[in-house]
Order: C-alpha cells, then sequence, then structure tokens
C-alpha cells in the first residue's frame, strides 16, 4: 500500500492527494506541450523584381532627362529661334567645301555670325568665329591639326546676303583630311538666334 509521503498515512487508491494532509500521493500528470508553428517565409521574389525593373527605367529615363535639360538650357527663353539657310558643296578640285547662304536673317552681318568646327571626337577644332575675322588663309586650328584654309566671299561689306559663301579647306596645311568634321554656323543678337550644322564629307 502507498503511504504518503508527506504524514505516512496509507493513502486512499481513490485519489491522488493524501486524505489526511492533502499532499499528492500520485504523481502530477505532466504539463500540456505546445509547439508554436514557425511562421512562413515570405518570398521576396516580386520585391525584387519590380526594384530591379525600377533601376532598369532610371538608367534609361535619367540619361534622356538630362539631355533635354541641358539642350533645354542652349537657348534662352528670350532668343526668339529663326532659320536661315545654306547649301554645302565641295569645289571643282574637292580642295575646299563651299558653305553658300540661300537664305538669311535680317540682321545677319560678318560681326554677328560665327563659324566653328567639332572633331569627330567632339572635341572642338575651331572656337566660333566671327565670319569677318576669317582671313582667306590658314588658320590654326586648336586640335593639334596645324592650320587649315577658312575664307569669306561676301557681296556686300559687313552684310550677309544670299550667294554669300564660307571657304572650308578640305585637308590642313599638313594633308590631314577633316572628312567628318561637323561644321556650326551660328547667329544671334540679343533677342534673336539661329544656327545652322553640317557634317562635312
Amino acid at each position: 500500500m502507498p503511504y504518503c509521503p508527506s504524514c505516512g498515512t496509507p493513502a486512499a487508491p481513490s485519489g491522488p492527494f493524501c486524505p489526511n494532509c492533502g499532499a499528492r500521493t500520485a504523481p502530477a500528470p505532466p504539463p500540456d506541450t505546445y509547439y508554436r508553428p514557425a511562421a512562413p517565409r515570405r518570398d521576396h521574389t516580386a520585391l525584387i523584381v519590380v526594384v530591379v525593373v525600377l533601376l532598369a527605367v532610371m538608367a534609361v529615363v535619367a540619361p534622356i532627362a538630362v539631355y533635354l535639360w541641358v539642350s533645354a538650357l542652349r537657348v534662352s527663353p528670350s532668343c526668339a529661334v529663326h532659320y536661315f539657310g545654306i547649301v554645302l558643296s565641295k569645289s571643282p578640285d574637292g580642295s575646299e567645301w563651299n558653305l553658300t547662304f540661300t537664305a538669311v536673317l535680317n540682321g545677319m552681318n560678318s560681326s554677328n555670325t560665327y563659324l566653328s568646327l567639332t572633331a569627330p571626337s567632339s572635341a572642338q577644332a575651331l572656337a566660333p568665329t566671327a565670319l569677318s575675322s576669317l582671313p582667306g588663309g590658314n588658320v590654326p586650328l586648336s586640335d593639334s591639326l596645324g592650320q587649315l584654309y577658312l575664307g569669306f566671299h561676301q557681296s556686300f561689306p559687313g552684310q550677309i546676303t544670299g550667294g554669300d559663301t564660307i571657304y572650308i579647306g578640305t585637308s590642313t596645311a599638313a594633308g590631314t583630311s577633316i572628312t567628318g568634321y561637323n561644321a556650326h554656323i551660328a547667329w544671334k543678337t540679343t533677342s534673336s538666334c539661329a544656327d545652322w550644322s553640317a557634317v562635312l564629307h
């Protein structure tokens, strides 16, 4: 017969507690074991795809936005843009390019109209130079190619009219070809501006 471990009274077989002192005479049942299920792992694949797509779009859009912003800065809002005409041809002997004015604007003259040349590498070969400063002779270029023939023929001194022609040598005095260079002609006053450009080929 089991006895109460507390007071020594014979334990009642009908219950887990001593009838004399109330102490537990039978082992306590094991506590209920509760297992908390693990939280499901989140799938971040969709978020990663969205981030990659946004970065790709920004990589394409950002350069375009910067280009448009810089381009907008080239012309002042106070400058009314106009256009004039030039025909590009080559002399019969192939030694010169002829840039002949076919349509001009009121106020265009050889002092406020400028010629500049840019190499295929985008390096500036000739800084903007007033047509009145073209000597009809060799002019040093700024990209270490030596000297290039530049001239300007006009019917009326100072004023630019249809038929006036800019002459650009096809090669430098040292014989280096400038084929592929960009010729740019710009006219600007305090309130108006216009430009023209073409690749020499």
